[in-house]
């Protein structure tokens, strides 16, 4: 069991990295935009 803490931990940060790039790309490309926008535009929620 502290093995899969430890593994959904890990993903759980390369989530938050990789959603952290996303944004920050949305918005390197698209220039200043809402949270709603960055949200549509990522296909994620802020």
């Amino acid at each position: 069991m502290t093995l899969k803490k430890a593994i959904s931990g890990t993903n759980l940060e390369q989530a938050k990295s990789h959603n952290r790039r996303v944004v920050i790309e949305t918005i390197r490309t698209n220039g200043p935009l809402s949270q709603a926008a960055i949200a549509d535009a990522g296909g994620g929620t802020l």
